[in-house]
């Protein structure tokens, strides 16, 4: 009945802003739609795509957005205009509303100025432009056609200026950039090049140098639609400017929210460590440990890469507020001056607020369909030992219920739990290893925690956790996470008649609850580059998971304190790309492979270390725990079959488009595949074995989705249906029959589903 609801509703919405909005214009007006730019002429086609691109981006104004063609926020912002008193109608419109854009408001020899520019900004001297305009009976849209001519490409790239020590040192450094002969005319790729070169002279000393001293002169008389492109300095670049420095005292503020202006504090409160000076009246960090993440020293030249990693390092302790690095230049530098120069380097550390207290109410969503209310209580201590130490305790009470789940729909949970973590900012092991990750800092994790959840229906499980490890960033893409030492142990304390009757049925469901300790070691790799304005960006993420290798080395009857300990090893991989088509607009795909074997005194793996297919972050046209394994089907759906629905091996493949319809809510076309196998025959479920028919086994769904993204919230709902469903008999498992009016169609083969957050 809801979801009925829900789509009436937005159909209904659809139909009244299409219905009214046109005609709502002033008279004579026409709504602006846009301007279409066509290329022909001398454009590669390597390049045709990414220059359609740069032009279409100096069209404005943005056309109003449209959804399924409709313009619903200019629907709702003249609804705001009319309904004066009604408070609904004008918060809508603050959110979603969109004024009329009208085509009166549009300049086409403005947008023709600005689309010149960006050609010859490429290299494209040679052009021509004519505007045309497209009309209908209420809107406009204009027409760019442009024929362009061979852009300029680079005949020769070299110093054009004074010989001395800045041109000595640049000019090996031309040889390696990337303006080569061909290269074509692009002023973005001339400013990238006098970054570059600022970057080289900052590494070796020049700090006083910017990268606007650099001075390109092109000299596009040669003929033959090339150019020679010269570099020099400036004249009036600054002697500051010219000369390397060498770095002289280098000081250490601590606690420099309550330092004396200008830090000049007592002789009592300074000390020399590592040879530099710390200034800290309180004590509040210790040098000995300080001095670890500043990568600078009195006597080195100015390196600007060091100068961020010292920054980047220090912030990543997690107990600064800011961290500023300050450097003091020579009173004056003689004119003509070649000779190093000092300077000095202060080191100003903002803390945080040292302990703090809080709480707060949640609202939880999770892959598995369970959703409910939450309180989580929090104590931080930062800096608890005067070494960047940071101490987190946290105790969290819930209520969960499963919705959208289908035959587990109202199952209800509750969860409390304690966790203590004590963060060291440092490596902390029996054998001395070295920091020697330069971009950020190792940290050594100790986690403990324990957790009650009450299934009320099936169960109450108790659950204590250990692990010791590390974390670290090798550069700003990679990061890892590995734990050595990773225990837990899970006891069933109650289990309702039902419950055990599942379990009678299922000897591997049994076994996978009855596998008390898992006790083993977990690394994580990451590689993402979601943070770069890139068009392609890469996330990869990584996991093995292996447990009771080196206790079933030492514990011949595999137990340990009279309980048998699961033995297994699981990996997984997951692999997604983000294209960026254009501006909001992206192409999202997704790769996962995930596969645990269990070994020795296990049959199976543990429970809570097996994989499930379909769900909200899954393939979406399926409900929670539904798909597999394999072509497994169960007879009834009731709670034997949910617990069953679980495997060893997982292969999944999801595709997304991704697009801004109107302000805070976006869309999505999705494509989703995959499925779950086992890896040994379980008799309870026929056709769950992996093989190599695994392909003829795999579920299909697609659909749209909607996401109100506020910044700091995504709500996100997605409507699927299953394409191929990999259970009915060969040759039948494609969707065949769509009858999306019949009641009993729409119930099997629509899946709505709500989740908070982005699927991948």
């Amino acid at each position: 009945m809801i979801r009925r609801l829900f789509l009436l509703g937005w159909l209904a919405m659809l139909l009244l802003s299409g219905c009214q909005t046109l005609k709502q214009l002033p008279e004579g007006e026409l709504l602006f739609r846009g301007a279409d730019i066509r290329l022909t002429g001398a454009v590669a086609s390597e390049t045709r795509t990414q220059l359609q691109e740069e032009l279409e981006e100096v069209v404005y104004p943005e056309p109003n957005s449209r959804l399924f063609g409709q313009y619903l926020g200019l629907y709702i912002h003249q609804r705001s205009q009319k309904e004066k008193g009604a408070r609904l109608s004008k918060r809508l419109n603050k959110r979603f509303g969109e004024a009329a854009v009208l085509f009166s408001t549009v300049d086409p020899q403005k947008l023709e100025e600005l689309i010149q520019n960006r050609l010859e900004n490429r290299g494209y001297f040679d052009f021509e432009i004519r505007i045309g305009t497209v009309k209908s009976e209420k809107t406009a849209r204009l027409q760019f056609d442009i024929q362009v001519q061979e852009p300029y490409r680079l005949a020769k790239y070299e110093w054009f200026g004074e010989q001395d020590t800045l041109s000595t040192l640049l000019q090996p450094f031309l040889q390696n950039s990337a303006l080569q002969p061909g290269s074509l005319y692009n002023l973005a790729a001339f400013r990238s090049e006098r970054e570059r070169l600022d970057r080289v002279l900052k590494d070796r000393g020049f700090y006083g140098f910017a990268s606007d001293y650099f001075i390109f002169r092109a000299d596009t008389n040669l003929g033959n639609r090339t150019f020679n492109l010269y570099l020099s300095i400036k004249k009036n670049t600054p002697d500051v400017a010219r000369v390397p420095y060498q770095l002289s005292e280098i000081r250490v503020y601590p606690n420099h929210a309550v330092a004396t202006e200008g830090g000049q504090l007592a002789s009592a409160d300074t000390v020399f460590y590592n040879g530099l000076r710390y200034i800290d009246a309180e004590e509040t960090f210790f040098p000995k440990h300080l001095s670890r993440y500043i990568l600078l020293q009195p006597g080195q030249p100015y390196n600007r890469s060091l100068e961020l990693l010292t920054t980047n390092r220090l912030s990543s302790v997690g107990n600064f507020q800011y961290v500023t690095l300050r450097f003091t230049l020579p009173d004056s530098v003689a004119e003509g001056s070649t000779g190093i120069q000092p300077l000095g380097v202060d080191i100003y550390l903002s803390p945080k607020l040292r302990r703090q207290l809080g709480y707060e109410t949640q609202f939880l969503s999770k892959s598995n369909n369970f959703v409910g209310p939450a309180l989580k209580v929090s104590y931080q201590n930062r800096n608890l030992f005067k070494g960047g130490e940071i101490l987190n305790l946290a105790t969290n009470f819930g209520f969960e219920t499963q919705f959208a789940g289908g035959r587990q729909t109202g199952l209800n949970s509750f969860e409390a739990g304690l966790k203590g973590e004590l963060i060291f900012p440092r490596v902390l092991s029996p054998v001395r290893l070295g920091d020697n990750v330069s971009y950020g800092i190792a940290k050594t994790r100790v986690v403990a925690s324990i957790n009650l959840l009450n299934r009320l229906q099936f169960y109450r499980l108790r659950s204590t956790n250990l692990g010791f490890g590390y974390t670290w960033n090798t550069n700003r893409f990679v990061s890892h996470d590995w734990q050595p030492l990773s225990l837990s142990f899970t006891g069933l304390s109650r289990t309702s008649a039902a419950f055990e009757e599942i379990l009678a049925g299922n000897p591997f469901l049994r076994q996978s609850f009855d596998q008390r300790f898992i006790a083993g070691m977990v690394y994580q790799f990451t590689f993402s580059e979601l943070n770069e304005d890139k068009k392609h960006r890469w996330v990869a993420l990584a996991s093995l998971d292996a447990s009771g290798n080196l206790f079933g080395a030492l514990l011949p009857n595999n137990e340990l304190l009279g309980e048998a300990f699961a033995q297994y090893v699981r990996f997984d991989a997951d692999l997604r790309h983000h294209w960026q088509l254009r501006k909001e607009r992206r192409l999202v795909f997704r790769a996962f492979a995930g596969a645990g074997l269990s070994y020795g005194n296990s049959q199976t793996l543990p429970y809570i270390k097996q994989y499930f297919s379909g769900g909200p972050n899954s393939v979406r046209a399926f409900n929670i725990r539904s798909l597999g394994p394999g072509a497994y089907r169960p007879l009834n759906f009731d709670a034997a079959s949910f617990f069953d629905q679980a495997g060893d091996i997982k292969l999944e493949a999801n595709v997304e488009y991704r697009f801004p319809m109107f302000p805070y809510v976006k869309g999505a076309w999705f494509a989703d595949a995959g499925n779950i196998w086992l890896l040994r025959s379980n008799p309870a479920l026929g056709g769950g074995n992996f093989t190599s028919n695994w392909i003829q086994e795999v579920g299909v769904g697609a659909g749209f989705g909607l996401r109100i993204d506020v910044d700091i919230l995504v709500l996100r709902f997605d409507l699927a249906t299953p394409l191929r469903k990999p259970w009915l008999p060969a040759g039948s498992r494609w969707l065949e029959d769509v009858s999306p009016g019949q009641r009993a169609w729409r119930r099997e083969n629509l899946n709505l589903v709500f989740a908070i957050g982005y699927p991948f």
